[in-house]
């Protein structure tokens, strides 16, 4: 008889299983402006392209190489991921039958009078729930598109920890040139407190002046102190981003080679991790939507069983001892009150907030993307009023130290 529990099994495993009940996926759509103008690209687009590399910096690459492999948050990630993966092989097996072995030895006395009996077995369990709806299915394939959304959310904090190293690593040696143009202007007011000094000591200028020169100094001097206290917290975070507790960063000059084009498709915003991630958990929400529909409907269950049973140890393995069954059972909720139908407007729900969720972060994708492109146009024309500003300082200083010095303004102007 095994031959036939074995073809009833494959029987109901081949052809029994229906089709699913979730929802087709549709994208959300969001209205995207056509193109980009002026916004910097690397050449092909990739999503997968090592946009850091637009950096000429082999400490910051060093930085970077660094934070990728021993950042504790990108590995509590990979790990998600390993987990994620997991839990499709543990979903995917409730599609398949199970067969499991058990053994039984007892003596049973029920007493009055009755004989005592022994039952000794050894049998094999195979139960299979038919996929009528395809509700195994259906949670198989969330699992699958939740081990994606969990991989493209692997890629999303990669790129956030390295545009955090990139940023910081900038900052730092801004703070570095800052610090030493901050120490240079404070030699330079010493001196000229000095030199103030003197000539008080002289009855050539007044109390005023020496008291200005000061005020000059001292300011100078908490502006170094306040630029020596943000590299040091600067330092410390890019050392937690690299995982590290002690230890120094090198630094020196950034050199960036970055291309830019007239206009850049926006088409191209879908090619974000983090939208792409958000795009799985929609159909992974959706194939759940499935899963709770066919909860409300008729469910078939086989179970076979093939083994030996006798009431003799001795005879167990004999050919008498043959034992088996096989049968099956229809369950069909009645009467639950509605739960199965707040799941599955849970679930609906649950999907509108996955969509809502991915149509937000395409918005704010946009104005991301929008945002750069403004601060390339306006600290280009910035930079240009700064290189203007600074030649007219620079002349307003030699003028005004040349009056002072002659004795026509006081310190003041200086």
């Amino acid at each position: 008889m095994k031959p036939s529990i074995v073809k009833c099994v494959a029987i109901s495993f081949f052809c029994l299983s229906g089709c699913s009940l979730a929802p087709d996926y549709q994208r959300p759509q969001v209205s995207l402006p056509e193109a980009f103008p002026g916004a910097p690209v690397t050449g092909e687009g990739d999503r997968n392209a090592k946009c850091w590399e637009l950096f000429k910096d082999a400490r910051l690459k060093s930085l970077l190489d660094d934070a990728l492999a021993n950042n504790r948050d990108l590995a509590r990630s990979v790990e998600r991921i390993a987990e994620a993966r997991a839990l499709v092989s543990v979903t995917r097996a409730d599609q398949f039958p199970v067969l499991n072995v058990t053994g039984k030895a007892s003596r049973i006395d029920a007493g009055q009078g009755v004989r005592i009996e022994n039952q000794f077995n050894i049998l094999g369990e195979l139960s299979y729930e038919v996929d009528l709806w395809g509700k195994y299915r259906d949670a198989t394939a969330s699992q699958r598109a939740n081990l994606l959304a969990t991989t493209y959310g692997h890629q999303t904090l990669a790129l956030i920890i390295t545009s955090q190293v990139s940023e910081l690593y900038i900052r730092l040696v801004d703070l570095e040139n800052k610090l030493a143009i901050a120490e240079r202007t404070l030699e330079n007011r010493r001196d000229a407190r000095t030199i103030i000094q003197a000539r008080l000591d002289k009855g050539i200028t007044s109390e005023l002046d020496l008291n200005q020169a000061q005020l000059d100094e001292y300011e100078v001097a908490s502006t170094v102190s306040q630029f020596e206290r943000e590299r040091r917290f600067v330092e410390h975070a890019l050392l937690s981003l690299t995982g590290r507790t002690t230890g120094t960063i090198e630094r020196g000059p950034i050199f960036l080679s970055c291309e830019l084009e007239s206009e850049v498709p926006a088409s191209l915003l879908e090619r974000r991790p983090d939208l792409m991630s958000l795009e799985q958990s929609i159909q992974s929400e959706l194939f759940l939507e499935g899963v709770a529909q066919s909860m409300r409907l008729p469910s078939v269950d086989i179970l076979g069983v093939l083994g030996l049973a006798s009431s003799h140890d001795s005879s167990l393995f004999e050919s008498q001892s043959k034992a088996w069954s096989v049968g099956g059972g229809l369950f069909s909720p009645l009467i639950d009150w509605g739960k199965n139908i707040s799941r599955v407007e849970a679930q609906q729900a649950r999907v509108l907030q996955s969509k809502y969720a991915y149509e937000g972060a395409v918005i704010n994708a946009v104005r991301e993307v929008e945002d750069a492109v403004a601060e390339i146009e306006t600290f280009k024309a910035e930079h240009e009023l700064r290189l203007l500003q600074v030649v007219a300082g620079q002349n307003a200083s030699r003028l005004s130290r040349a009056r002072y010095d002659d004795g026509i303004v006081t310190y003041l102007e200086v």
